[in-house]
């Protein structure tokens, strides 16, 4: 199997850095001086949906998606007209 080359590290637990916190999950590009000597604390990310072509960095162009069908707005619901007491009633 061809060695392919790493374009996206994420990081695999919570650290600080000076003033600045990295999240465990957190995505760093390859390269970036934040890894420098840290690489310990990232892996290698890789992409749940979607495909890229590692030999250029491509990623895949996704096909556009059709667009949905307008819904139509509900008609207003009228409302009732307030009651009025009874004139003349038992005082």
């Amino acid at each position: 199997m061809a060695k392919t080359k790493v374009l996206i590290y994420k990081a695999n637990h919570s650290f600080w850095l000076g003033e600045q916190l990295v999240r465990a999950g957190d995505s760093v590009v390859a390269g970036h001086p934040l890894l420098k000597g840290r690489m310990a604390l990232f892996e290698p990310f890789q992409p749940t949906v979607g495909r890229i072509d590692w030999a250029t960095g491509e990623a895949e162009k996704a096909a556009p998606k059709p667009a949905p069908e307008p819904t139509p707005e509900p008609e207003p619901i009228a409302e009732p007209e307030p009651e009025t007491p009874a004139e003349g009633g038992d005082a």
